[in-house]
């Protein structure tokens, strides 16, 4: 059974939208039929985009690739890292990331975040570098901006490669990344700010690094305009299931009594590469997402300033005790997504459901990055068990079972964040008549399950599971 909502209360607004207008996406079908590959052509599109993204700021050149994951792909490949060397994460990330340094021979080291930033926590993250540690990457999660200034410092205390992971930061050219990171990724995928519906640009550092990476993306084949326009075809489609508020209310209405799982299924359908990651990533965008994402890039500047960011914090301002904060020490917010933590994110985001509210658990597919970690048999130890969501469990004495025992500190905070993190349908698209309902709304539902102001953990510190070897 569906939660029998009202239509008269359904705010038509859903927790992930796609952040172009439907002209964009029939101007990249048009680009899709009619463009035949032209050598003079692209060159012409990616020297306009790397004109755009090599600014006073930060004038390191640029590489476009097919997805921000490409470009972090081939700067692994081309530094040539030893086996076995280790990659420090941020410890929240989509899954992709991890299994892509992982693919290259590296081990991954999660460092947990300083919930005030939402960076890494530099305390913590100096103690994890190693003599096998190579590299740190540093993303700016759910649109917030920290210092990355100390993460560089600290690496260059200790000769690593930086790679700034800004694929959920984008708010415009002005703000690039910082100069001193050898890798700055930015993504244009499905639901990112200003998408292109695929794509991501990169700017590298060190132009010996960036020749190298250019000459094996050149080895790569061009992913076929086929391919990009049944995309296209599927974006257009959750365009309407997604943007449109006359086609939004029916639709949850429909599905509510239907009990259908839509936010599942759409976010699922906005999957980049679902199967066979490194074989889809490894090709060169075709000329049509390059001619759309150009066109995006040309409209930032005519965006007003404040659009995406004053529904946001219109909201977060107006939420109550209940619901907890987080990265309020960030150096900007754009607000990609709406996340909030709340103590019980099923009851929460059923009963918002339940008065119209669009709010979902698994908006993303973000999660947290997971420690390397060993399994053995063994009788009970003085190093923790763990059941299948890294939960720390007691062993019994003289009981002899498969341990899985991590080699770096788990991240805490991290899990605890993505354990009580729900998304809230919060966009800039959002009217005013509706703000202030889910306003009210959130409000309601908050006061009444959860009227007590939210709790952190007193200590969010990670801690080490096992040895460090």
């Amino acid at each position: 059974m569906g939660l029998a909502v009202r239509y008269a209360d359904i705010i038509p607004y859903t927790s992930v939208f796609l952040d172009c207008s439907f002209t964009d996406i029939l101007h990249g079908l048009h680009e899709s039929i009619r463009s035949a590959e032209q050598e003079d052509v692209r060159r012409e599109l990616l020297q306009n985009l790397h004109h755009l993204f090599v600014t006073e700021k930060n004038p390191n050149p640029t590489i476009v690739c097919l997805a921000a994951r490409t470009a972090f792909d081939l700067f692994l490949r081309v530094s040539e890292f030893p086996p076995g060397s280790e990659i420090i994460f941020t410890a929240i990330n989509i899954p992709d990331m991890a299994k892509i340094a992982r693919e290259n021979g590296l081990k991954v080291v999660p460092c947990d975040l300083d919930l005030h930033t939402m960076g890494p926590k530099l305390d913590l993250l100096e103690s994890l570098i190693t003599c096998r540690t190579v590299a740190v990457l540093a993303a700016h999660l759910f649109g917030r901006w920290f210092d990355v200034k100390p993460v560089i410092q600290i690496a260059q205390k200790h000769n690593l490669k930086v790679i700034e992971d800004c694929a959920e930061g984008f708010c415009g050219l002005d703000r690039l990344g910082d100069p001193y990171s050898d890798l700055t990724l930015f993504s244009f995928g499905p639901i990112k700010f200003f998408t292109a519906l695929g794509g991501g640009v990169a700017k590298v550092r060190d132009r010996s690094a960036l020749e190298k990476m250019e000459e094996l993306h050149d080895s790569y084949a061009i992913q076929s305009s086929e391919i990009y326009f049944q995309k296209l075809l599927k974006c257009a489609a959750i365009f309407l299931l997604l943007n449109i508020p006359l086609i939004i209310k029916p639709a949850m209405l429909l599905t509510d009594r239907l009990n259908i799982d839509h936010k599942s299924k759409v976010v699922n359908m906005l999957r980049g590469f679902p199967t066979d990651l490194l074989r889809r990533l490894r090709h060169r965008p075709p000329m049509a997402l390059l001619a759309l994402l150009l066109r995006r890039m040309r409209s930032v500047e005519e965006v007003p300033p404040g659009t995406y960011t004053a529904n946001g914090q219109y909201i977060w301002d107006k939420l109550p005790d209940g619901v907890g904060k987080f990265g309020m020490s960030a150096l900007a917010n754009n607000f990609w997504l709406f996340p909030v933590l709340v103590e019980d994110p099923k009851v929460v985001s059923l009963e918002l459901n339940r008065i119209g509210i669009d709010a979902y658990i698994g908006a993303s597919q973000l999660n947290v990055v997971q420690p390397e970690f060993e399994t053995f048999s063994s009788s009970a130890s003085t190093l923790p068990v763990f059941d299948e969501d890294s939960t720390p469990l007691l062993a019994e004495e003289g009981a002899v079972k498969q341990e899985k025992v991590f080699l770096s500190p788990f991240p805490q905070t991290a899990k605890f964040f993505m354990d009580h993190v729900i998304y809230l349908p919060v966009n800039r698209m959002v009217s005013t008549e509706y703000l202030q309902k889910m306003s009210d709304g959130i409000a309601k539902v908050i006061n009444c399950v959860a009227p007590s102001a939210f709790s952190f953990p007193p200590n969010s510190d990670s801690a080490f599971f096992s040895a460090k070897i």
